[in-house]
C-alpha cells in the first residue's frame, strides 16, 4: 500500500506539474496582452487553468498525506506485533507491549537510579 501510495504521489505530481506550467504560460500571455479582447478571451482560460492547477494541488497533498498515514500504520505495525518479539518494543527506558488480556496496549517508563 506504501508503495503504491509513493507511485500515485508521483503520479499526482507529475500531472500537477503539467497543469501549473499550462497555468504559468496562460498568466505569462495574460499578462502580456495588450488589447482588451486579447485579455478578455483569455481570462476564462486562464481562471480554468487555475482551478485545474489548484486542484491538481490538492490532490498531490492528498495522496502524500495519504502515503504517510500508511507507512506510519505499517511502522505501528511492526512495532505493536512483530512475531518474533510477541508484539513488545524496547527502546531504554521505555517499553511498549500488547496487553492482550484487556485489550490495548501497555507502556512502561524506567529510570534507574
Amino acid at each position: 500500500a506504501a508503495a503504491g501510495g509513493v507511485v500515485s504521489y508521483l503520479m499526482a505530481d507529475a500531472d500537477f506539474d503539467d497543469k501549473n506550467k499550462k497555468y504559468e504560460k496562460l498568466l505569462s500571455d495574460y499578462n502580456s496582452a495588450d488589447a482588451y479582447s486579447e485579455k478578455e478571451k483569455l481570462y476564462s482560460q486562464l481562471s480554468d487553468a487555475k482551478k485545474a492547477a489548484y486542484d491538481a494541488e490538492d490532490i498531490r497533498r492528498i495522496t502524500i498525506g495519504a502515503t504517510i498515514a500508511v507507512w506510519g500504520l505499517n511502522l505501528l505495525d511492526v512495532i505493536l506485533f512483530f512475531p518474533e518479539e510477541r508484539g513488545s518494543m524496547i527502546v531504554s527506558p521505555v517499553s511498549i507491549r500488547p496487553d492482550l488480556q484487556n485489550g490495548g496496549a501497555l507502556l512502561t517508563l524506567t529510570y534507574k537510579f
